[in-house]
């Protein structure tokens, strides 16, 4: 049993543990059982009452500081859990937290951040005990961590989490303690501000640890409220990036400048994250002029194409339109799937931060930061290349249902005009949109029928009892119209409309990283060229989408 019990106790991983546990120590691996379960290795479940016996026992024996850390703290973190009994204070508690610092302070560790984990962790137990005896203790050991690091450049994993820990737990510090670190720290802003101004031309390496050591320091001035020395560190901070500008090219320099906004606004700081709009504006559009254009070709030999159009024909007209209607709706589980399908063939790729930028070269979405939202971004965004991909057989359909006469102007409108859900006086606007359509004036089209299209949706959800207007800020104002975005996520609609027709409705004219047709050209963000009949084809088919909506009796 004791070698068991030795092996187990070794095997824990230092450093948070699990999430599900929430202790400090975690299992060395995790995984999924068959049955969907989490299995981890080694898994504190298995931990017996002897194993903790023979645990305490060795924090008794053992002189080892490391050792005694490693039995105290396995005692602290899993007796209670497993066993519903408070461990000793005194004997393994305080002995734990006392491990700890003598294990600092004698530099008995082998890897330099662990000192830095070890200190934040003696924080932690510190201040849940209320003991102000060991948080002096522990202070005094963060003090000689800090000592020992103080002169380090190029090691922001080692003085800047030192740093985030004295700001976290300065009340523990006396004045005099604190202001010498925060001079510290100063004195290495400076040193990397002057490194920055003598070789940022030919390196970026110190700019980046500069922006380290500002964001500390600003953290810091933000508990003081010293506003004037958070806006001269970013803006140093700034003028150093833009050294290395030439150095890294406009993507490197649009990332950096995205992130300098963000942390102007992160300290409330919007007049100077605002200014920054034009220059990152500018460098977005060098990034776009500066892409290679990248074609595909999909051979389509003439037997195949007119296989296809004879499929595409099957039938009545009134079959082959509402073929041409229902079969050009993604189907949003086989889209699911083919996501995954993807994923799969280029693993690397689909971990790779992807940026989405419009026209203007202005960032939308960025795919693989861990966002919000973020599977639900990454499944538009491939929707809707997919449709790009396939518009070519989408046009190969209208070609062909044209020719047959079955999708003309006539037919079209015949079927608008028998939608319940037209606006009064609208009709006239549709006609013109539809007309410029079959005319190949996709400019008028779609500035045209992308607002009757919204039109139709706002009907549709007033006419199924939803609300289309929501309270303005201020309620003195009156009301305003909800956005597409929200009408498309009513209830109303989800109980008119499979999900499918919704998500390509939303992948259409209002997901960021989707067609997003609604907002940019609503926004006037695209240049005329956009304006093609692969946008186009789409418009028109959602409307002709609409014409199948049936409304709920009521």
């Amino acid at each position: 049993m004791a070698a068991q019990a030795e092996i187990m106790a070794m095997t824990f991983a230092e450093g948070g543990g699990s999430n599900d546990w929430g202790t400090y120590y975690g299992p060395m691996l995790t995984g999924t059982s068959q049955d969907g379960g989490a299995v981890y290795v080694p898994d504190y479940r298995d931990i017996s009452v002897d194993y903790l016996q023979y645990w305490e026992l060795r924090t008794k024996i053992t002189k080892n500081p490391l050792l005694l850390m490693r039995y105290s703290g396995l005692i602290y973190d899993f007796k209670k859990k497993n066993t519903g009994e408070e461990p000793d204070y005194k004997g393994i508690k305080l002995k734990y937290i006392e491990a700890i610092v003598e294990v600092i302070n004698g530099n008995y560790y082998k890897y330099s951040v662990s000192g830095v984990y070890y200190a934040e962790r003696a924080f932690s137990c510190a201040y849940a005990l209320h003991n102000s005896e060991l948080v002096a203790k522990v202070k005094d050991s963060l003090l000689t961590l800090n000592e020992r690091y103080r002169n380090e450049l190029q090691s922001p994993g080692l003085w800047g989490r030192l740093f985030e820990l004295v700001i976290r737990y300065k009340e523990a510090l006396s004045k005099e303690e604190l202001n010498n670190i925060v001079k510290e720290n100063e004195e290495r802003y400076e040193k990397l501000l002057r490194k920055c101004r003598e070789e940022g031309e030919s390196t970026d390496q110190y700019g980046h640890l500069l922006k380290e050591e500002v964001e500390l320091l600003c953290d810091y001035y933000n508990t003081t409220s010293d506003i004037d020395k958070i806006r001269e560190k970013l803006d140093n901070l700034l003028d150093a990036i833009n050294i290395s500008a030439d150095l890294r090219g406009p993507m490197w320099l649009h990332g950096m400048l995205m992130q300098m906004q963000a942390l102007y606004r992160k300290y409330h700081l919007y007049k100077e994250a605002n200014q920054l709009y034009i220059p990152i504006q500018k460098e977005g559009s060098d990034i776009l002029g500066s892409m290679q254009k990248f074609e595909t070709s999909i051979p389509l030999d003439k037997v195949s194409v007119d296989a296809y159009i004879s499929e595409v024909l099957q039938g009545t007209p009134k079959d082959v339109f509402e073929r041409f209607i229902y079969k050009n709706i993604p189907n949003l589980s086989y889209e699911k799937q083919r996501q995954i399908e993807e994923e799969k063939q280029a693993p690397l790729l689909s971990m790779i931060p992807t940026v989405i930028y419009d026209s203007e070269g202005n960032p939308q979405v960025r795919l693989g930061y861990g966002e919000k939202d973020e599977e639900e971004n990454k499944l538009m965004y491939g929707m809707w290349r997919r449709m790009l991909v396939s518009a070519i057989f989408l046009r190969i359909q209208i070609n062909a249902m044209e020719k047959e006469e079955i999708f003309t102007y006539e037919t079209v409108m015949k079927a608008l005009r028998d939608m319940p859900f037209i606006a009064q006086g609208h009709i006239g606007i549709i006609e013109r949109g539809v007309k410029a359509y079959f005319d190949n004036d996709y400019l008028i089209a779609c500035h045209l029928l992308i607002p009757q299209f919204e039109s139709a949706i706002r009907m549709i959800v007033a006419m199924e009892g939803g609300d289309i207007l929501r309270s303005s800020k201020n309620p003195t104002d009156g009301d305003e119209y909800k956005s597409m975005e929200g009408l498309l996520g009513s209830e109303q609609l989800k109980s008119i409309l499979p999900e499918d027709t919704i998500v390509y409705f939303k992948d259409l004219f209002t997901a960021k990283a989707g067609a997003n047709l609604r907002n940019s050209v609503s926004h006037g963000l695209y240049p005329i060229d956009f304006f093609n009949n692969t946008m186009a084809d789409r418009i028109i088919h959602a409307l002709m989408v609409l014409t199948k909506v049936e409304l709920s009796k009521k």
